[in-house]
């Protein structure tokens, strides 16, 4: 009987170094950014939101951005999206949407540049909304995406990913390939690209 026990012992004591050692991790937010707005402390147990506030060309914590101006204002009262995340609060939401970044210029067009990633696949989230009064329709603005060089969309139009203007949304873009700097560029088609938020996650 003790030598049964012994092995048994043996046998749970291996499971849990493998659950320990292989599991597979799960993804994790590593990057987030307050486009056009302020830092905002985070309540959803997850990093906090860089400011990205000062127009034209500036900088943060391992980012760069070239040009684009900046919005602030708390006049919309945005309707969530169901393509937001559920562990981000409706406080949050609404502070992250309070403020804009947005590019006039079509020379050079607006960069974000991230550096100082951890070389594997990673999700770039990217929040969006058109804020209007009165609302603006299907076609009133959309421009492409680049992501490291990639166009990842064409037209984007908030309105028509969402349903509506003054509805906030996210799209995502997965599987994007890193080594160490990620890069997100908006070109102009119709009006001029804007950007409420982005999100960078390492998938496992």
């Amino acid at each position: 009987k003790i030598q049964n026990l012994q092995i048994f012992n043996k046998i749970l004591n291996q499971a849990e170094v493998d659950y320990l050692y292989n599991t597979p991790s799960s993804p994790a937010i590593v990057r987030r950014i307050n486009t056009g707005g302020t830092a905002i402390p985070a309540t959803d147990g997850e990093i906090n939101w860089q400011a990205n506030s000062v127009p034209g060309a500036t900088s943060g914590t391992d980012y760069t951005m070239n040009t684009s101006n900046v919005f602030n204002g708390t006049a919309v009262t945005w309707t969530r999206h169901a393509s937001i995340p559920a562990s981000i609060p409706d406080n949050d939401f609404q502070a992250l949407f309070d403020s804009e970044r947005w590019d006039a210029v079509q020379v050079p067009e607006m960069l974000l540049t991230m550096t100082n990633f951890t070389a594997g696949n990673y999700t770039v989230r990217l929040y969006i909304g058109e804020a209007s009064s009165p609302p603006r329709s299907i076609g009133f603005r959309n421009y492409d995406v680049k992501i490291n060089g990639v166009q990842v969309a064409t037209d984007l139009d908030a309105v028509e990913e969402f349903g509506a203007a003054n509805v906030a949304g996210m799209v995502q873009f997965d599987d994007i390939t890193v080594t160490d700097t990620i890069t997100i560029e908006w070109i102009h088609s119709i009006e001029n690209p804007q950007i409420n938020g982005i999100e960078i996650i390492k998938t496992p």
